[in-house]
């Protein structure tokens, strides 16, 4: 017996680089927060898929996908929109506190994978 499959049979965006890496202690109080994906996303997939489990002080971390510059905090997305860094010169992470950032299941790629 011979079966054949057709079709195109992909997966979603795979996260291949963090930086800080996971788990990482002693990090930087200002130290930009990255992540890279395999491939381009969407840039709204992400956004609502991207939290953090305590607040970072001064940072509103839905109004950083459309920041300027000068806000305490701000996305800012890499070349191609493979992956993008928080930013957060003046929103800096309290000392001796723990962050766990989060990227929820359901991010696509500009073909809908």
């Amino acid at each position: 017996m011979c079966a054949t499959l057709s079709g195109c049979f992909t997966s979603p965006p795979q996260i291949i680089q963090l930086i800080p890496n996971r788990g990482a202690v002693g990090v930087a109080a200002d130290a930009p927060v990255t992540v890279e994906f395999d491939r381009a996303v969407v840039r709204s997939s992400v956004q609502d898929r991207f939290s953090v489990n305590r607040p970072i002080p001064s940072c509103n971390l839905d109004a950083a996908f459309h920041a300027g510059p000068l806000a305490p905090c701000r996305i800012v997305w890499l070349s191609g929109d493979n992956g993008f860094t928080l930013l957060h010169p003046r929103a800096i992470f309290a000392p001796s506190t723990s962050y766990t950032f989060t990227l929820a299941g359901g991010i696509t790629d500009p073909s809908g994978q």
